[in-house]
C-alpha cells in the first residue's frame, strides 16, 4: 500500500500549486489568503482525513472532521458569491482540480468494509459541493 502512502502528499503539492501558491496575482485574496488557497487547504484536510481511515472505527472519527470542512466549504461558498467574475473563475479552476484526487480517496476509503457507512453521506455532500464550484 506504498502508493497511497504518497497519495495525500502529492495531492497536498498539486492543490497548493493550483492554488496560486507564491503568485503575485491577489484576485481571490480575502483576509488570510485567497478562496482558491481556502478552498484548497479544505481539500487537503479531507484528503488526509480519507487517507488516515483504515477501518470503521476511523470512519467515525474521521466524519467529525470531514463535518468540520464541509461547514467551512458551506461558508467558503457563501462568500464566494460577492466576488468578482475572474475570482469565480479561479475558484472554479481551483474545485476541478482538486476533485478527481478527492474523488478517488473518497472511492478508495469507502470501499473499506463499514466506512461507507460513517462517511458516505459527509463524502457526498463535500463532493457534491465542490463539483457545484466548478
Amino acid at each position: 500500500m506504498k502508493p497511497m502512502t504518497i497519495a495525500p502528499a502529492v495531492a497536498l503539492v498539486l492543490l497548493l500549486c493550483v492554488s496560486g501558491c507564491g503568485s503575485t496575482d491577489s484576485g481571490l485574496n480575502t483576509g488570510e489568503g485567497g478562496m482558491a488557497y481556502q478552498l484548497a487547504d479544505l481539500a487537503a484536510r479531507a484528503s488526509s482525513t480519507l487517507s488516515g481511515i483504515g477501518g470503521p472505527d476511523d470512519a467515525r472519527g474521521a466524519n467529525h472532521a470531514l463535518l468540520d470542512v464541509e461547514a467551512e466549504l458551506d461558508d467558503l461558498i457563501k462568500r464566494s458569491s460577492d466576488q468578482s467574475p475572474e475570482a469565480q473563475k479561479e475558484l472554479a479552476i481551483a474545485a476541478a482540480d482538486a476533485l478527481p484526487g478527492l474523488e478517488n480517496l473518497a472511492v478508495k476509503a469507502m470501499s473499506l468494509p463499514g466506512v461507507a457507512e460513517a462517511i458516505g453521506p459527509t463524502m457526498k455532500s463535500i463532493l457534491d459541493k465542490m463539483a457545484g464550484l466548478v
